[in-house]
């Protein structure tokens, strides 16, 4: 594991830039406009999206119903679905919404 990390060390970012042309080939693109939620909180993750144009945002519930932001997500730090792949989670930690119109690249987790 130290050689794997030592190898990807210089990378800072993992956004569509350093996707392999192979898992390029099989996502869809996919064009939202702004306000549009793109996963529910609590949903499996059957899908990673990736942020190639526009602005998501994160949004969490408290239990009296009140929102807030949590985080926001463009095409320099964008993917959806990615950490909770990794970290082996079951569901989503967030609802994600479209801040702005935004286009994304959606492939299946499994892959």
């Amino acid at each position: 594991m130290q050689k794997l990390w030592e190898k990807y060390r210089q990378e800072t970012v993992f956004n569509y830039s350093v996707l392999p042309e192979e898992l390029r080939k099989k996502g869809e693109c996919l064009e939202l406009d702004a306000r549009c939620m793109i996963v529910s909180r609590g949903e499996f993750p059957h899908w990673i999206y990736f942020i190639l144009e526009g602005t998501v945002t994160g949004i969490r519930e408290y239990a009296d119903g009140n929102e807030y932001s949590y985080f926001q997500l463009d095409k320099q730090n964008g993917s959806i679905g990615l950490l909770e792949i990794l970290a082996r989670k079951d569901r989503y930690i967030a609802t994600i919404v479209s801040t702005t119109k935004v286009k994304l690249l959606r492939i299946e987790a499994e892959v």
